[in-house]
């Protein structure tokens, strides 16, 4: 019996890693596209896009009209 050449790794739970080790500060990661879909085909890429947290917004300035 000869092992199967097919990598037995769910390819969201590679994502999930590979946006955790890429982007460890990263809020949230997305993963779309067919892998999301579970109509991925073995070669397949993942499209991931990420979160990130945002620098606190500055007080608005009084507009000059008031």
């Amino acid at each position: 019996m000869t092992a199967d050449p097919v990598d037995p790794v769910d390819p969201v739970d590679q994502a999930r890693r590979l946006a955790h080790a890429r982007f460890p500060d990263a809020l949230a990661a997305i993963l779309t596209g067919s892998t999301a879909a579970d109509r991925a085909r073995a070669l397949a890429e993942a499209d991931l896009a990420k979160g990130r947290r945002r620098s606190p917004r500055r007080p608005s300035r009084p507009s000059a009209t008031t």
